[in-house]
């Protein structure tokens, strides 16, 4: 299932935006941001596929341009490197920087035509999502450099102010201060689930999921892993027909 957050100030082009997307065919999660903070949450903690940006977010704030301030930020991201993004703006200047610098898929201009922007959604949604590349992760504990590779990591776990990392090595590395979002962060991958406030998965290493009764089961980890409440329907979405292997 394909992610599309939608960042508008306007609860009612929220709305209409969403209502669009839902005539798609193509499977698809709506995420509805009506700032620049909430939306790099939603962007850091899940895996987008797709952003529709309102430029002047703030139009109270002369001269505002915090939309393309946010697609600045989540470019700096890896994995949203070449993420698609439509650019929604009344603002016709600032078309040539947002092809040049954000290298944004389509600048539409308010007010947009339906059909146009659905037909380059489609288009957006039909793009590949690229391949991850393998990362080292690097912190400092006790006054040493403690090395992780992203790709040994089945689950990461906050455990009384410190991040407990498990490996398919058997190790069990603490990090002090670490926290889920900060370590979600570090690892830029799609791979890596919330599945709870303070639990990450890989979902590489999920062996079986067991949604009635809020658990999945890891490769290589005699204990299941707990599924927190608010999260049963984002895990659902994500595994499919996973449950119950």
């Amino acid at each position: 299932m394909r992610k599309i957050l939608i960042l508008e100030d306007r609860p009612e082009e929220r709305e209409e935006i969403a209502t669009l997307i839902n005539t798609i065919e193509s499977p698809t999660e709506v995420i509805r941001c009506a700032d620049t903070k909430e939306a790099y949450v939603c962007a850091l903690e899940g895996n987008i596929d797709l952003f529709i940006i309102d430029v002047i977010l703030k139009p109270d704030q002369q001269e505002d341009t915090s939309g393309l301030k946010f697609v600045e930020s989540i470019r700096g991201v890896t994995r949203y490197e070449f993420t698609p993004v439509i650019i929604l703006t009344c603002l016709e200047d600032l078309k040539s920087y947002s092809y040049e610098k954000l290298h944004c898929y389509a600048y539409i201009e308010k007010p947009f035509v339906a059909e146009h922007l659905r037909k380059t959604i489609v288009e957006c949604l039909r793009s590949p999502r690229l391949p991850e590349r393998e990362r080292t992760l690097y912190y400092r504990k006790d006054g040493a450099i403690v090395v992780v590779q992203r790709e040994d990591v089945v689950y990461a776990k906050s455990i009384r102010h410190a991040l407990h990392i498990f490996t398919r090595k058997k190790d069990n590395i603490a990090i002090p201060y670490l926290t889920v979002k900060q370590f979600l962060m570090d690892a830029d991958s799609h791979d890596f689930i919330q599945c709870s406030r303070n639990t990450v998965i890989n979902r590489k290493f999920v062996v079986s999921l067991d949604l009635p009764r809020r658990r999945v089961c890891l490769q290589g980890e005699e204990n299941p892993v707990e599924i927190g409440g608010t999260y049963v329907s984002a895990i659902r979405e994500t595994f499919g027909s996973r449950e119950n292997e």
